[in-house]
């Protein structure tokens, strides 16, 4: 009835991510097993081949979880994920707060890890749907804060013509 009543679907954040996790399984089957894409160059000097991580630099010591390469586009991916939960939290209960905070954080940095040696090119895929999310959601609160500072000056307004007709 809530969910009616404030025409709010409560599988909206769900549809994107089930269009998307199909999309996401073919390019990392494509990007892994295409032969045409392989040594396919995107950016020269940064990304050479979209098959491969992107490497920036070769560290001669290994460091665990992650090897001795240094990979830019997973550091870009969960900063950019770590920036997208922030700005699309909203108010939480004290009991709501340790489970945000995990999914905030814990999961980006997990992501982090899973996804470090990944093809590059559904990295690149990953961050620029990160990034035009980011850009949706900003555009989406500013227009929700308008509206918001909209509605309160108008009850205000309101209140003081409920004041002077008491008077």
């Amino acid at each position: 009835k809530l969910y009616q009543e404030e025409k709010i679907n409560p599988m909206g954040s769900c549809l994107p991510m089930l269009i998307q996790f199909p999309i996401f399984i073919a390019l990392y089957g494509l990007l892994n097993k295409n032969f045409d894409l392989r040594g396919a160059m995107f950016i020269p000097g940064w990304i050479p081949d979209l098959s491969l991580p992107d490497t920036v630099a070769t560290i001669p010591f290994n460091i665990p979880l992650i090897g001795n390469s240094i990979h830019l586009l997973p550091i870009i991916y969960t900063v950019s994920m770590i920036y997208s939960m922030k700005i699309t939290q909203t108010t939480t209960t004290q009991s709501q707060k340790g489970m945000m905070w995990f999914m905030t954080y814990g999961m980006p940095i997990m992501f982090f890890f899973v996804m470090y040696n990944a093809p590059s090119g559904l990295l690149l895929y990953w961050s620029i749907t990160n990034f035009i999310s980011i850009i949706q959601q900003l555009w989406t609160n500013k227009k929700k804060s308008k509206a918001y500072s909209d509605e309160i000056k108008a009850k205000d307004e309101a209140k003081k013509a409920a004041k002077k007709k008491r008077r």
